[in-house]
């Protein structure tokens, strides 16, 4: 089983060496409306560099690749992001486009972990690439929120990098987005 990233010196440079220069947005810096800054997750915690699009999607397809559902699931939704098909509706219904359109609709998912907006909170060391991670938006409202999880920032702050759909109805394409996880509440995952 592979571990996760730690926020050890090692993953940060290896994070660090993938970035690339130039004028990509980064994935921290707006709310999902695109209106107003977000904060870090807890003032003063250390974290990783910013991590452009670019960077976000050198991890994500290095994770696409392979025959695990976790990569079909991810080589789907960098597909669709490629291709900028609009899902327009909840999050929910890009994640489920995704799973779907890779091969998962809803009788061949399995559920690793339930609980709801109030807790019980997933183990996050049960969290894997291609999973489906509902969560508490803790930078939009405290509201529960579905992604595609890609890999993490900094474990230890439950930051992560996902693959996410605006929601509400807007027309726009899925993007990558870092977002405090620390309240996921459920896992799902494509099952062969």
């Amino acid at each position: 089983m592979r571990k996760p990233c730690r926020g050890s010196p090692r993953a940060i440079l290896a994070l660090c060496a993938i970035l690339f220069t130039g004028s990509c947005a980064t994935l921290q810096g707006q709310d999902p409306a695109g209106e107003k800054p977000i904060a870090p997750a807890a003032a003063g915690a250390p974290r990783a560099p910013d991590l452009s699009v670019d960077s976000a999607a050198v991890i994500a397809k290095r994770f696409s690749e392979g025959a695990s559902t976790g990569a079909a699931v991810l080589r789907t939704a960098l597909e669709m992001m490629e291709k900028k098909t609009l899902v327009v509706g909840a999050c929910w219904d890009f994640v489920n486009r995704a799973f779907t359109d890779a091969g998962f609709p809803a009788s061949k998912r399995e559920t690793v972990f339930k609980g709801t907006g109030k807790g019980p909170y997933a183990d996050p060391t049960l969290i894997k690439p291609g999973d489906w991670l509902y969560f508490v938006n803790l930078t939009f409202g405290n509201v529960g929120h579905s992604a595609i999880f890609v890999e993490w920032i900094d474990f230890d702050a439950r930051s992560a990098i996902t693959i996410e759909y605006i929601g509400q109805k807007k027309e726009m394409p899925g993007r990558f987005r870092e977002y405090d996880i620390t309240k996921c509440y459920a896992i799902f995952r494509g099952k062969k």
